[in-house]
């Protein structure tokens, strides 16, 4: 049984591919829903190769699955690790399903720039190699700004441990590829004289207002402001005990106690519960939180893109700003080592600069 591949023309300028092969003395061709596009420059010949080698493997494996069927004694010798004309865009999406972390939009996220870089519906074992991956990563660190390029690979390397472990995959090309989280250097965060426009602006939905205000003035993640319970809080000492969901499972410092300010402590209060048990904030989603927020900005007329984050981003500068040296600063951010922190720093150095630029010149005649 010979098996080759066939090319056959569109009409459109594009080429599909097909199986060509005798089967019981007939001819017959399979589509194998491979098409290769227009190569109207270096980009589309390139997938088009990647496509065609795909093509080849599948007649490999088809051919060795006639000699195993047609030689019983060369069973034994079992069939590729490698599934060659597996889909792995398919595979994430059952990845996501399964997939139970907090930062599952993380995950769909990484899915969605995946295929947009295979610019591919199909994406087969054989196409993902090192070099697929780090092209992945440069795409990924042309794209985006800060950390998300480094976010959106973590996962996608997760998603081929996955594969590795499924046995879909013989090995992970992207073991040894470790992404290095870029600050993005700008942080939208709010001056002390902008978190008290906000205090006085009033929003749709208050307790939206209040838990923005609280985070601003404790550094909480969205994920850990709107699960704190009063249970949290020991109003006595005044102070939180949480344990941080986004490194609950990465980090040495995922447990974070907090001394909780006087502006903290009255934003608690305010909307304090009779038996101080249950939630501290009661918050819709986060999106729709975002799209409130959001307009709450606007009405104090602040012109800055705010999301809930800024509010970590404004705790912590303020502390640098204020003289708070690094590893105290580190600590009531729940950061596990200093180097997130400095960031901080070179941002307000970036800041500093800029305010020295902006000072008036001297004419040159004076000098």
């Amino acid at each position: 049984m010979g098996i080759t591949l066939f090319k056959r023309k569109l009409k459109n300028g594009r080429t599909s591919l097909y199986l060509n092969y005798c089967k019981n003395g007939i001819r017959k061709k399979e589509s194998l829903g491979i098409i290769l596009e227009v190569p109207r420059d270096k980009t589309i010949r390139r997938y088009n190769n990647e496509k065609l080698k795909m093509a080849k493997c599948i007649v490999l494996q088809r051919e060795l699955s006639y000699i195993q069927g047609n030689y019983k004694n060369l069973q034994s010798i079992g069939s590729p690790k490698v599934i060659c004309n597996l889909n792995l865009l398919d595979v994430f999406t059952e990845f996501i399903k399964q997939y139970a972390n907090k930062d599952i939009r993380l995950a769909k996220a990484s899915h969605v720039q995946l295929k947009e870089y295979t610019n591919s519906d199909i994406l087969t074992p054989i196409q993902v190699t090192t070099a697929f991956c780090l092209g992945f990563l440069k795409f990924l660190n042309s794209k985006y700004k800060g950390y998300t390029p480094s976010h959106y690979f973590k996962k996608f390397k997760m998603f081929l441990g996955y594969c590795h472990g499924k046995g879909l995959i013989e090995t992970n090309p992207a073991t040894d590829i470790h992404p290095t989280q870029r600050s993005s250097g700008e942080k939208n965060i709010l001056s002390p004289e902008e978190i008290n426009l906000l205090a006085s602006t009033p929003c749709k939905v208050p307790e939206i207002k209040r838990a923005f205000l609280f985070a601003c003035f404790s550094g909480l993640r969205w994920s850990d402001v709107s699960r704190l319970r009063h249970e949290n809080i020991d109003y006595q000492s005044r102070s939180l005990t949480i344990t941080q969901q986004k490194v609950s499972h990465s980090s040495s410092c995922a447990t974070l106690s907090l001394y909780i300010c006087n502006s903290g402590m009255k934003i608690i209060e305010k909307g304090e519960y009779p038996q101080r048990s249950g939630k501290v904030f009661s918050l819709p989603s986060h999106t729709y939180t975002l799209k409130i927020l959001k307009a709450w900005v606007k009405e104090a007329g602040i012109k800055k893109h705010i999301t809930f984050h800024s509010a970590r981003h404004t705790f912590i500068t303020l502390l640098v700003a204020n003289g708070t040296d690094i590893k105290t600063v580190s600590s009531l951010a729940g950061h596990s080592t200093t180097k997130h922190t400095e960031t901080y720093i070179h941002a307000l150095d970036k800041n500093k600069k800029k305010a020295i630029e902006k000072l008036p010149q001297l004419p040159y005649l004076v000098l």
